[in-house]
């Protein structure tokens, strides 16, 4: 029976059985044949030499046996609850990237809710190289993250607040260890400099490298990720995409040191019952869209209809005549977040992974000497993965010149996972 740490047997409501926490496979990988690749980019030039398909493999193995169909019988703020103290019982120092969002302040709540002790709450921010807090990365943290981090220190003295700025390592990231011209064997979907510069955390923090140095174990909680659901042939599945190197880097899953310990809070095949559980929240509401309800919807926020161009990629599908529409994410919160305030301020998502607002300093940093070699290296990442796999923010195909001059433009598109019918 698995331990944690204290050599006790770990609990939880769980179908399957924990699985190893070194385990760096349970962050996905790209199938191509026989081969296996953490990089997306060396996948795809795999997958042209041998002429064979790409499959991303997200715990295949956990998922594809679990029941989908049948909803959990229990509240969801108890499987947040459970999934807390599975962390907790596994890991020595917890780490909370608590951002100030919904995602990351469900995780901070379902901890502290429960009365499940937390080490540390932190945050990145970019604060010498941007000059201000109204950036993008930025503003969210100040006005969110920081006040309720302070307010928690206040209630639970023993909890650790850290803000850390990427800055410097950014500035260094591209004059070592070949990043110069292999960052984008590091990446998926999130080529901007942050990404990678993550990755160093724990090397770079004498306070996280002398805790690991220690002996115990060290270990990054993230937020990650909503559930995603669309609707294939009339009936509605899950899914997963590829887009967990937001939080656990490729650099991570290769270097696949036993003492860098990640855990993604909601995705993970430790306690598949809270994507399951989620989805059937999710999906109840989605099926009382009707013709007579939708305008009303609508007209509330909840739902808003889909253009023609974003018509087969977007979460929550309801057809209704021969229009389609999409539950609004925020509104999503509020049904899967119990402790959500919608009236949270939030600067919402990062429209383009490759040239990120959370870089904006960098990429306008004229005198950034790497910035013409990332650019060298994005057209080759758009050659590689080819235009069909390119998706541009303002719906707008342009070349890779016009989207450094507005760095919104840019994405890789998603491999998504198995689907997996949840009616």
């Amino acid at each position: 029976m698995p331990r944690n740490r204290n050599n006790q047997p770990l609990r939880g409501l769980l179908s399957f059985p924990y699985q190893s926490m070194n385990n760096k496979d349970k962050f996905g990988f790209y199938q191509v044949g026989n081969d296996t690749f953490y990089s997306r980019v060396e996948a795809v030039e795999y997958s042209k030499r041998s002429n064979q398909s790409i499959h991303w493999n997200f715990n295949d193995h956990v998922f594809g046996q679990f029941d989908w169909k049948t909803e959990p019988p229990v509240p969801l703020e108890q499987l947040y609850a459970e999934r807390a103290r599975q962390i907790r019982e596994q890991y020595d120092y917890i780490v909370i990237w608590y951002s100030g969002g919904a995602d990351s302040h469900n995780v901070l709540s379902s901890f502290v809710k429960n009365n499940i002790p937390v080490d540390e709450i932190a945050q990145f921010v970019n604060y010498e190289g941007s000059g201000t807090w109204d950036s993008y990365l930025n503003e969210e943290v100040a006005k969110v993250a920081i006040p309720e981090s302070k307010r928690l220190q206040e209630q639970y003295p023993h909890i650790k607040h850290r803000l850390v700025d990427l800055t410097p390592i950014i500035k260094n990231l591209y004059k070592i260890d070949n990043n110069q011209s292999d960052f984008i064997y590091k990446a998926n979907r999130v080529f901007s400099p942050n990404q990678l510069s993550r990755t160093y955390l724990r090397e770079q923090i004498k306070d996280y490298a002398d805790i690991i140095d220690s002996g115990k174990s060290l270990c990054f909680v993230w937020g990650s990720e909503k559930p995603s659901i669309r609707t294939i042939d009339g009936q509605r599945c899950v899914y997963f995409a590829d887009l967990i190197d937001n939080a656990v880097g490729v650099r991570t899953q290769q270097l696949n040191r036993s003492w860098e310990h990640d855990e993604l809070f909601y995705w993970t095949p430790d306690m598949p019952e809270i994507v399951c559980k989620q989805a059937h929240i999710i999906k109840r509401f989605l099926d009382s869209v009707n013709q007579s309800t939708v305008d009303d919807y609508v007209a509330k926020g909840y739902v808003k209809k889909i253009d023609n161009i974003n018509k087969g990629r977007l979460r929550g599908e309801i057809l209704i005549g021969t229009d389609e529409y999409t539950l609004d994410v925020q509104f999503m919160h509020t049904l899967i977040y119990p402790w959500w305030d919608p009236a949270t301020f939030s600067n919402g998502k990062n429209p383009s992974g490759i040239f990120s607002h959370r870089d904006l300093w960098w990429f306008l940093d004229k005198n950034e000497k790497d910035r013409q070699l990332f650019k060298y290296a994005i057209e080759k990442l758009k050659t590689t993965v080819g235009k069909e796999n390119l998706l541009f923010a303002d719906q707008n195909p342009t070349d890779i010149k016009a989207a450094d001059l507005n760095p919104m433009h840019l994405n890789v598109a998603p491999l998504l996972s198995c689907l997996y019918p949840i009616e």
